[in-house]
């Protein structure tokens, strides 16, 4: 009866250590063996970082730093002119976090003048560019003018409204011609066709 007993409790113990394990590791039913190293490992490091993070906080409780938001990211300990609610960063993880966002401000900053100091440089262009065009549409006006009233001193005659000309190759009256103010253009292109 005693060699009965004792095989009844080394199975339960086997049995409650092999929930137990289950449990605890929360390892997956399978025909393979628990591979209880690595789950004893992992438990391992999460309690080192539990114990991290309670040392972390009880510093941080004990010592509070403020960060002042300007461009340098000073650190500055007394609290005169700003309210700590708003500064205040715990450990030194959080601290170079806030300095890194500062430098990435920084250059965010600094693309944007660029951009702008670009665009500013390309309207100076553009407005360059409108005022040549302004020049030259004078200039071709007052050409434009010379010609007209050359045109109107070799005619002799006051210059009628422009009437569309039919050419069908023959020409038509020269007087015609001139009061329209063709003259020219329609004699060139009889000699042409002749």
């Amino acid at each position: 009866m005693g060699s009965l007993n004792n095989k009844k409790i080394k199975f339960f113990k086997k049995l409650t250590t092999r929930i137990l394990l289950n449990r605890y590791f929360r390892v997956k039913k399978s025909n393979k063996p628990p591979n209880i190293k690595n789950n004893v490992l992992k438990h391992l490091k999460r309690q080192q970082e539990m114990t991290k993070l309670e040392k972390i906080k009880s510093s941080n409780e004990s010592s509070r730093v403020l960060v002042l938001n300007n461009l340098d990211g000073a650190l500055v300990q007394n609290n005169k002119f700003f309210d700590e609610s708003d500064y205040t960063i715990s450990s030194k993880k959080q601290i170079n976090v806030a300095q890194l966002r500062l430098s990435d401000l920084q250059i965010r900053v600094a693309n944007i003048e660029r951009r702008l100091t670009a665009l500013e440089r390309a309207v100076e262009r553009l407005e360059r560019r409108v005022e040549s065009l302004e020049g030259r549409v004078e200039a071709l006006e007052g050409r434009v003018e010379a010609l007209e009233g050359n045109e109107d001193e070799e005619q002799g005659e006051e210059v009628v409204g422009i009437e569309p000309v039919l050419f069908n190759g023959f020409g038509r009256d020269r007087r015609h011609r001139r009061l329209n103010g063709f003259g020219r253009d329609l004699r060139r292109r009889q000699r042409r066709i002749r």
